[in-house]
């Protein structure tokens, strides 16, 4: 009987001990007071919030800091410009034309110098370097498809003589002689407001750029601007001056050639050129 009780109590003894020790490291470890919450670090997070054309059809976006923190004490960082897939350049994010990302919930906008010339699938990556430490690094590019924010005027099927002009290379014609030529103004992008003129010039030398001549052959004027998208036929005579010296000259057509409207691409103005030999009558 004694051994029994013995027994009896080695093995509560040993049941108690197991129990202790499995007990005992978790009571050792410190246990969280009531109400509070594991902290978490306070850092800045630098996003894009918009990406539209601005001010002198460039392009302009708007970056902010959304993180708990501010960006630390002499910070450095760029943001990447892609155009369709293409790297344009960089942007540095300490320069902004307003605004300041530094504090915590601070915004700023820049101003950059790309040309929004047609429509594009713009991207852009803030602290594309890695520079900054984010609470997010995930969330640091924005992409969006941008308009030019002005109209594009342009010619295009003109013809001289009922020939189509692009076809030509040279043709002839005598002093005081009369030619008929056809052609339509395009507006490519955003509405043109008011009147703005068209014209037709002749060039002592093969033109390297768009730009009107002192020997201007016919000009008129389209009335009540032109809609996005739409364009207007024009039909003109022209008269090759009589006191034109006879020899090679290089014939045009110019949309907006006294140059009213503002335009998203100021090149692409002038048609391409043909060769005319002006003959003696």
């Amino acid at each position: 009987m004694k051994e029994f009780k013995k027994a009896t109590i080695l093995a509560t003894f040993l049941s108690l001990l197991f129990v202790l020790g499995q007990i005992g490291p978790i009571l050792s470890k410190e246990i969280p007071k009531p109400g509070l919450k594991p902290s978490k670090a306070i850092l800045p997070d630098l996003v894009v919030q918009e990406i539209k054309c601005g001010p002198g059809n460039k392009l302009q976006f708007t970056a902010a800091n959304i993180g708990t923190g501010p960006l630390p004490s002499g910070w450095k960082a760029v943001a990447d410009v892609f155009f369709d897939s293409r790297k344009m350049g960089h942007i540095d994010l300490g320069r902004p034309t307003s605004g300041n990302i530094t504090p915590a919930g601070g915004t700023a906008t820049y101003l950059a110098a790309f040309d929004i010339i047609s429509p594009y699938s713009v991207r852009i990556v803030v602290d594309s370097t890695g520079s900054i430490s984010e609470s997010n690094e995930g969330n640091n590019t924005m992409t969006a498809r941008i308009e030019p924010c002005r109209p594009d005027l342009w010619i295009f099927d003109w013809f001289y003589e009922g020939s189509a002009a692009r076809y030509l290379t040279t043709v002839s014609a005598r002093q005081g002689e009369t030619k008929s030529i056809t052609m339509s103004v395009l507006n490519s992008l955003k509405d043109v407001v008011g009147d703005f003129s068209v014209g037709i010039y002749f060039s002592n030398v093969p033109p390297t750029d768009c730009l009107p001549t002192s020997i201007r052959l016919w000009q008129t004027i389209v009335t009540g601007g032109l809609p996005a998208r739409s364009s207007r036929p024009l039909s003109a005579t022209i008269t090759i001056p009589a006191t034109l010296a006879p020899g090679n000259y290089w014939m045009f057509c110019m949309a907006d050639d006294t140059n009213r409207v503002a335009e998203a691409n100021e090149r692409n103005n002038c048609t391409n050129y043909v060769q005319v030999t002006v003959i003696a009558r």
